[in-house]
């Protein structure tokens, strides 16, 4: 199973990721957080999202929403 190794913000809603099989990737939650939900609304916020984290191989941010 391929894991999420590495989570690093790219500012404007963007995160850059590296994965263990060595590729990596952009993710823009641009849609994601335009559903406005309890858990992706303080996403929304820069600096927020800039916290995201690599909690057991997935992305995680401090609420407790995970992808």
């Amino acid at each position: 199973m391929i894991k999420l190794t590495c989570v690093e913000s790219n500012g404007l809603q963007c995160l850059s990721l590296a994965f263990s099989d060595g590729s990596y990737d952009q993710w823009s939650g641009e849609d994601l957080l335009m559903t406005k939900t309890v858990l992706t609304k303080p996403s929304g916020d820069e600096a927020y999202l800039g916290r995201a984290f690599v909690s057991f191989g997935a992305l995680a941010c401090p609420n407790g929403l995970e992808l």
